[in-house]
């Protein structure tokens, strides 16, 4: 792949998914069972105040099916 490639080359004919939200109040089987409902590996987490607003959310930070197994197996759950 040559390295001056953008992303948006990429996403060119690639199928556009739905971003998928999460307040930072929600708990950690919520977003478990979120993942597995919509088959996604990751939710966008959001201020809890800007959950409910469709359009305007502020990012916190993301969770991946690979940081919920990081904190069961460390027992932090």
């Amino acid at each position: 792949m040559p390295r001056s490639r953008k992303i948006k080359d990429y996403l060119l004919g690639q199928r556009y998914w739905e971003v998928f939200v999460i307040p930072q109040d929600e708990t950690i089987i919520h977003a478990c069972e979120l993942m597995e409902k919509n088959r996604i590996g990751a939710l966008i987490v959001v201020d809890q105040k800007t959950a409910t607003e469709k359009d305007d959310h502020h990012v916190v930070g993301i969770v991946t099916e690979r940081d919920i197994v990081k904190t069961i197996s460390h027992h932090q759950l």
